[in-house]
């Protein structure tokens, strides 16, 4: 699936100039714009009331049965350590 992947995107991409892509993109986006889109995004975060522990627990339980059960565990820790 790998090679599949990288024939089709060098099959694709065979005419595109690094270097002229990277210019395309750096035109595209402004440091000014993406510190204030970080900045609503941190006073968004900031204003969310914290959940409970056993909201918490829940929550990454139900992430799957392997996956869920690792990340209960790693909330449990992080509670204990950080509380």
């Amino acid at each position: 699936m790998v090679e599949v992947l990288a024939h089709a995107i060098m099959h694709e991409c065979k005419d595109v100039v690094p270097h002229r892509f990277n210019e395309d993109v750096k035109k595209m986006y402004s440091w000014h714009d993406v510190a204030a889109r970080t900045c609503k995004v941190y006073d968004r975060v900031a204003q969310e009331v914290p959940r409970n522990l056993l909201t918490r627990l829940r929550r990454a339980y139900h992430l799957g049965p392997v996956f869920g059960i690792l990340m209960a565990l790693y909330v449990a820790i992080d509670h204990l350590i950080c509380q």
